[in-house]
């Protein structure tokens, strides 16, 4: 069994160099969608977070994956999981009926477009 993020990334690390398994892009969002609903659903205080940021963009800065993050260059990579958490704000937000608190730990960088 696996309990913790590192772990699933270790194995789909392994599974991939074995070429045991293969993902689409549409799969390896559907996947990620569903541990972000997830961890959002278990952690209220991140929840409550995550829709304090209101309509502003979310950006994974992550210079090694331009899929998940943004690549070497801000503006080249995809940033799905950015697109994702927006994605998910907007779905928690419509059914949200607390008020979001302000708390000063950060769990995302942002950037205002």
């Amino acid at each position: 069994k696996i309990y913790t993020a590192a772990g699933a990334t270790d194995l789909a690390r392994y599974l991939l160099r074995q070429n045991k398994v293969t993902f689409s892009a549409n799969r390896k969002q559907q996947i990620m969608m569903q541990g972000l609903e997830a961890k959002f659903d278990q952690h209220p205080y991140l929840r409550e977070k995550l829709i304090a940021t209101g309509s502003k963009q979310l950006v994974f800065y992550h210079m090694k994956d331009p899929f998940w993050g943004t690549g070497e260059n801000p503006k080249s990579g995809y940033n799905m999981l950015g697109e994702l958490l927006m994605n998910l704000r907007r779905k928690l937000a419509s059914r949200s009926t607390t008020t979001s608190r302000v708390y000063s730990r950060p769990i995302f960088r942002l950037i205002t477009t």
